[in-house]
């Protein structure tokens, strides 16, 4: 996955920022009845692509939406489209769509001509404050239908925000919070471990000098 990243700007002044990777599984039926899959990259080799979005503070909505081809020509295109909300001082992201154009060499002999899906993220992206970005290194899977499932990595949202360093002031996932919490118990073990052999060193040697004191003194009673 190639890492795509986006800035919308408000009449020259930066208001959304989205940073991520994206890959789609898209299950489908061919004319034959055939069940197949393709996976779509939002950005391989040979893609061409353009985002497009806007801001709206009048409203609180904002959005951004990628439109490419894996095979490099005009057609045909697919699109991933995020929206973001915000209200009493926080913002989240209600939805996230992607559509399929089966004209791609990748669907064979595809039933549907389009194969789209929603999600709704609310329960994936909000409420965040809206002086904060999220970030999720971690991969993220979204089921937009029983037939797409997009899988994120390394996601970097900011809506409603001229911050250009999003990472700096950001709310992290549970994935990737867990993911430093298991790192720090694989430090944890080893430094415990340590301690106790250290501890184990130190009473052997107290032991040996009181001993070797004791038959000292034994000597010199003889």
């Amino acid at each position: 996955m190639v890492t795509e990243t986006v800035h919308i700007k408000d009449n020259g002044t930066l208001c959304l920022t989205v940073i991520l990777e994206a890959d789609f599984d898209i299950s489908y039926f061919t004319k034959n009845g055939s069940k197949l899959k393709a996976s779509i990259p939002l950005n391989g080799v040979n893609s061409t692509k353009d985002a497009t979005g806007n801001c709206s503070y009048s409203n609180n909505v904002a959005h951004v939406q990628f439109n490419w081809n894996e095979e490099g020509d005009s057609s045909p295109r697919h699109t991933f489209r995020m929206d973001f909300n915000r209200t009493n001082g926080t913002w989240f992201v209600p939805r996230v769509t992607a559509a399929f154009n089966t004209t791609d060499p990748r669907f064979q002999n595809a039933f549907e001509n389009e194969i789209n899906g929603t999600f709704n993220a609310t329960s994936k992206f909000g409420l965040i404050s809206r002086d904060k970005s999220y970030v999720c290194d971690a991969k993220t899977s979204l089921d937009l239908s029983k037939n797409i499932t997009a899988n994120l990595k390394n996601v970097v949202l900011q809506p409603f925000s001229k911050n250009e360093n999003p990472k700096k002031d950001a709310l992290h996932c549970s994935a990737d919070k867990s993911k430093s919490g298991d790192d720090n118990d694989d430090n944890t073990v080893p430094i415990a471990v340590g301690a106790a052999l250290g501890g184990l060193v130190l009473i052997v040697l107290v032991a040996y000098i009181i001993g070797r004191r004791r038959s000292n003194r034994g000597y010199e009673q003889v």
